[in-house]
Parts: structure tokens; sequence; C-alpha cells
């Protein structure tokens, strides 16, 4: 913590920082900061106006010897600290960004000093210092008690006074923090990656191979990756119990459904069990093995370990994911996600029902997730934002117990699903750097080749004449513009917000497209390419919309409900640009993803599960199924004949093909099943498209994804 103005609060705009307590909040309510970002806050508060130096804040706030790539620590730090401010790089109104120099604060900064007093022990020295006890100046009679009761009594005064401010001293000092010392990694098969477990000596996880889950093994200290059969198509990895020597799985022998039969296996090399009638998304044992803790719906549940004399323990308005026992058994610890604007909390209830409550209540952070305790219950590690935070459950001896969760790593590695080894020394972790390559399907050779080479990029749309292509880049999900042979390459968007699915218009001068911050719902954006101006189409609406779709004029923009909600609530809408009147397409209940054929006549469109192709003729006023199977991006040709598509999350198989629209005849035009394609974060999944000359594109995943063992201390 910065020793900048100790004890004063300093009020800029809407915003306080309370420098001693660590603390900004805006009009009153606390905002979440993590460490390094407040500490650069306070930097900047310490000199507005001035420039604060990039090698100043390296110095300060990340030694030689921090697990951290700098540049991409201190980017996101400042990203994160202007994410809880509101500002904008490219409007600030507080953060200053110069070029390759450092950041400047441009707010006034008033200082008031804060009404608490801290005794020290210093400041006890020198307040008796200046007023000594006042000695007899004349010698005493022998014997006389005189001064050795005077002395006594100073003697107590002195104890009296001094221990509680002895005591002070240690308990408001600062605490000694948790950190990554050093690091190792475990695996390199370069596999997807999830659901980390460990018996000690060995760790298990689920890996995605052609599309599909494995589950696989490795040491602890790191070899070669042996599979485990199991007889899923799909399953959830829960936890480990080394009493039992069993894993606990949920798995189904075929289909997709997100709740499925909860199961044990006996390692090496058993047979899977079921464990009751229990259906849920995830559970674990307790800690003497006695328990589970399961989810299912929006309910937590508490059954033995056979499954038998289920209890429900509390129930959540969204939906309930990785719960965890405490190691004393008296608190279950859970994920809360919220589908409609993918934002994860993290939660604690009893175990005995009482005292719901979220974990780190008043902050806005939006993707807590995944928690684990270490063994002796000293630490509760979880991921945020693609580090590994610490929340320290007992306080050290003589130290004020804090709440502030520590942020342990800063990239540049995402990081998640955090596993204490079982000596505490170590966490284990899946980290990945997320990467996508576009390719195109070149049909004389019959491969896929590279397209747009250097840019980790996907969601492309081209404008009409073919010069320039729009395109999402991974893994920020920021806007982009470059000519199609990748020059000129132009950035349109930045973080925090979230951008996707781009469509040019039809004159080349605007690209729609749908974006969101985090944790808020996804809307409908204007951008105009030649002066950067951005406009928010429909601000006033309060549920998930996107995927716009110019009509052939220009003048409208068709969109839709995502596929996020009760298919009831699903629409196809028309936005008229220039009176932004709404109507709704006739019959277009419970569908989504439209798209307008360039000759303006039909609107295609899917239901909320995918399974069909409909569309929609404009002058017959009606609504056609075209072809019933498992639908994914339709993309029209130029010609406006066809309508090219995918099948990738949903067959074992998966393909590209090409519909007849007079017809109705359908061509298998290339297989993906050898293809890893890169899936977008949610709801986007794995894209495909076309280019100008309807060869079909897609974005391959060329992403590292490994397990690492982080060296931990922990005071």
């Amino acid at each position: 913590m910065s020793t900048f103005a100790s004890g004063r609060i300093l009020r800029f705009g809407p915003f306080e920082v309370d420098v001693r307590t660590g603390e900004l909040r805006k009009h009153g309510l606390k905002i979440r900061l993590q460490e390094q970002p407040f500490e650069i806050l306070i930097m900047l508060l310490e000199r507005p106006g001035a420039l604060i130096t990039r090698e100043e804040v390296r110095q300060k706030l990340w030694p030689a010897d921090t697990f951290v790539d700098f540049d991409h620590g201190l980017n996101n730090a400042v990203n994160r600290l202007r994410e809880a401010l509101g500002d904008s790089a490219e409007t600030p109104r507080f953060i200053e960004t110069l070029p390759r120099k450092g950041y400047r604060f441009l707010a006034s900064v008033n200082r008031e000093a804060n009404t608490e007093s801290v005794i020290s022990v210093g400041a006890l020295g020198k307040e008796l210092e200046v007023n000594p006890p006042s000695w007899p100046a004349t010698a005493t009679p022998a014997g006389s008690s005189v001064p050795r009761k005077r002395m006594l009594r100073w003697g107590t005064l002195l104890v009296a006074v001094g221990t509680p401010a002895i005591f002070l001293m240690f308990w408001l000092r600062p605490a000694n923090l948790p950190r990554v010392i050093g690091s190792t990694q475990i695996t390199s098969d370069g596999r997807l990656k999830t659901d980390l477990v460990t018996d000690g000596s060995r760790l298990y996880f689920s890996e995605v191979v052609a599309g599909h889950p494995i589950l696989s093994q490795v040491s602890a200290t790191g070899g070669e990756t042996a599979q485990i059969a199991v007889p899923f198509t799909t399953f959830r990895l829960g936890d480990f119990s080394p009493s039992r020597g069993e894993l606990l799985l949920s798995g189904s022998l075929g289909g997709s459904d997100l709740e499925t039969p909860l199961w044990t296996l006996r390692l090496p090399a058993g047979t899977p069990r079921r464990v009751g009638d229990i259906v849920t998304n995830g559970a674990a044992w307790s800690h003497n093995s006695e328990k589970i803790t399961y989810t299912h719906g929006h309910d937590i549940y508490v059954s033995k370990s056979d499954g038998s004399q289920p209890r429900k323990l509390a129930s959540v308005g969204n939906y309930p994911l990785w719960a965890r026992w405490s190691p004393k058994e008296d608190v279950v610890r859970f994920t809360e996600y919220d589908f409609e604007t993918n934002s994860t909390s993290l939660w604690e209830v009893a175990s005995d029902g009482s005292r719901l409550h979220p974990l780190l209540p008043g902050t806005n952070a939006k993707e807590d997730c995944c928690g684990n305790w270490t063994r002796g219950g000293e630490y509760y590690l979880f991921h945020s934002e693609g580090n590994i935070w610490a929340l320290r459950e007992q306080a050290e001896f003589l130290r004020k117990p804090t709440k502030n969760p520590v942020q342990l790593t800063f990239g540049p590695l995402q990081l998640t699903y955090p596993v204490p080894s079982t000596d505490g020394k170590k966490v284990f972790v899946i980290g990945q750097q997320r990467r996508a390559e576009v390719v195109r399907y070149d049909s004389k050779a019959k491969e896929f080749v590279p397209y747009i080479a250097g840019v980790s990029a996907g969601q492309l749309d081209f404008s009409r004449d073919g010069k320039w292509v729009a395109y999402v880049a991974y893994p920020e999900a920021t806007l982009w513009r470059c000519k199609v042979d990748g020059s000129g390459r132009q950035q349109l968007t930045y973080s925090p917000l979230r951008a996707a699915l781009p469509h040019w218009s039809p004159d080349g001068e605007r690209i729609a497209f749908m974006a969101s911050e985090p944790g808020r719902h996804w809307r409908i954006f204007l951008i105009s390419v030649t002066d950067g101006s951005v406009q928010d189409l429909l601000p006033t609406q309060n549920n998930n919309i996107g995927d716009p779709n110019w009509s052939p004029d220009g003048n409208s923009l068709a969109f839709g409900s995502l596929a996020t909600g009760a298919s009831s609530q699903m629409t196809i809408r028309l936005l008229n640009l220039r009176n932004k009147q709404i109507s709704t397409v006739p019959g277009s209940e419970g569908m989504f993803s439209p798209r307008w054929s360039p000759n303006g006549r039909f609107l295609a469109a899917l239901p909320a599960d995918s399974q069909k192709l409909m569309l929609f003729d404009f002058t017959a006023q009606k609504w056609f199924a075209l072809v019933n199977r498992a639908i994914g991006y339709p993309s029209w040709s130029k010609d406006s004949k066809y309508i090219f598509f995918d099948d990738t999350s949903f067959n074992i198989d998966p393909a590209i093909y090409r519909l007849n629209i007079s017809d109705r005849s359908l061509q298998r035009v290339v297989s993906l099943k050898d293809i890893r394609q890169y899936v977008a974060d949610w709801p986007f999944g794995a894209w495909t498209g076309l280019t100008p000359d309807d060869s079909p594109l897609l974005q391959r995943d060329i992403s590292t994804q490994e397990i690492y063992a982080l060296d931990l201390q922990l005071p």
C-alpha cells in the first residue's frame, strides 16, 4: 500500500479513495479494485497532471522476481482501473495514455484528512521525550520509598500505554501477502482442458479430442499424459476422494445434456457406478468423504455419499456451479452463473442452509469462479478475469483480518481452475494462450489454407466491393478492419467492450455489430469507419439482442434476441434506421439469427434449438422450413441462390453444407472432423462464414493450453 497521504481521503469526480483502508468508492458505494490497479491509481493521484512513466510503475509494483509479463500485466491493470472508473482510453476523463511513455491523471484531486487517528510507538516515544517525568532535584533520604513509588507509577503508566501501542503496531502493520515465486509446466499436449482435480501424486482432468471429452491423468511432477477409459460421450469431472480412491463425475452415455447422472469411478481401472438417483452438472465430496454436495437447476443439495437422504441446502436466482465443502465442513461455497449476462460470482451458504450470501459483496467483479481451499483452510483460491486470486480465511497472529482477495498472477496466460497441492506449497492451474487462425477452404487443393496471416481473429465480414474486411480479434474480442490483403489495419473498439458479428453497410461507410461490457447484456451498435463515432442503437433494451444484418438498401437492420432465455421471448425484428421504428417479422416467435438475402427477398433464421433452417419470403409474407437438421452460422451466397451452414456443434462428424434454395438439395462441401475449431466466448461457439467468392471460412484454434504448477509463498 502506498504511504502517500496515509490517513487521507482523496476525491475526484464522483469517486473517493480511502488510502488507509485501500478502498475505492463511487457515490459512497465500494467498488472492487485489485491491488495493482489501486496502487497505480494512488501513483497517479500523487502527481495529478504529471507523467507517470511505465518504468516508475514497473519498479514500484513488479519487482524482478515476480511471476509476470510486465507489459501484459500493466496493460491489464490499467484496463481494470479504467473499467472501475468507467473511463475510456480514446476519450479519457481521468487517465490519459502517453504511447510508449506512461500515463497522466487529468482530473483535479481534493484531499482531506481522515478523522481516525492511529497511535504508533514512534509517536508515543516522541511524546515521552518532549514531556519527561519531573524527577525531584534534591536527594532523597536513604530508604525512602517516594522515588521507588514514583518510578513504579511511571513504569505502570508506560506498560499501560505502551502495550496497547505495541499491539496496535502489530495489528495495523501491513499483512504479509501471498505470492507466486515460480512455475513449472506439467503437460505439453496442447489439448483443451477443464475440470482439474488431484489425489496428491497425480492430476485428473478432462480434455477435448475431436470435439468430445476424454478423461486424462498425469503425474503431479509432469510427464506423459495417459487416458482413462470411460463410457460417457459427455461428462464433467467433479472431485477425487483419497480415502475412497474414487473419482466423482457426472456423465451421460448419449446426448449432450447440461445435467447428467452422477457416478463414481474407482481407480485405476474400475467400472462407473451410479450415485443414487442424482442428476447434476457437478458434485464434490466432503473432506471425510461421507457426504456429497451437488447442484441441480437453481438448487444446491447435500446427501450421503451413496446418494441417499438428499436435502436441499439452498436455492438461488441463477444457476449454481462448482460447489465445494470447506475443510471444516461448516460451509459450502459455489459459483453462481448468470446465463443472461455470462457473468459469475462466488457465494457461500452454511451447512445447515442458513446465511446464504455473496462471498465478496459490493464488488464489480463479473468473472469470479471455481474456488478451492488449501488443505488447512488458511486460503481460498479462485480465478477471475484470467488470473488466480487468494482470499485469506484466517488472520495472522496480531494482524488485522482482511476480506480483500490478493491477485497472485498477472498474465500473460489466462489461468483457471486452481487446485492446491496437498502440502499447500503449490497450486495447479490450467493456463492458456488463446489464438485463432482464419483459414479458407481451397476447393482445388481440397484443403484449408491461411487467410489474413498474422492476426488472431474470426467472425469476418466483407464490404460489398470486396476490398475491406471487418473482424473480431481474439482473445480481446475487439473490432478491427483492414484491406483483404491484411494491410491498413485499424482498431475500432477497445476493451472492456466485447464486440461480435460485424456486418458492413451496403455503402461501406458503417459497420453494425453487437457488443457488451462484462456482466451486461448484449446490444447493437453502429460505428462509422471514417470518423470512428459509435452509436448505441437501442440503449433501453434490457435483454440480450444482437446479430444485426443489413437490408440491401441499407435503410434497415434485422436483429434478434440471443438464444439465452425462453424461446417465447425470442423474435426477429426490423429496425428502420431513418425513423428508429421497430417492427416484428410476422410468425418469427421463438427464432433468432436473422440473415437477409443479398437480393432482399428472403430472410433466413433459426429456431431456438437450431435444428431447422427457416426462410421468410417478404413477397408471400410466409415462413418455410427448408431443411430439418442441425444448423450453425447460415451464410448467403452472393447470388442469393444458396445458403451455406455448418453442423459443428451438433455432430461427431461435422461438416460445411450448401443448400440450394430453389430445389432444397443439400451438398456436403467439406468435412470438419479433423479441424480443431476456435470456440469463441459465450454465446458464439465455432464460427464459419464465406469469402467474397463464396469460399468457406472458419477460425482454426491454435491456442496453447496446458497444466502448470505454481510455487506458492503463503504466509
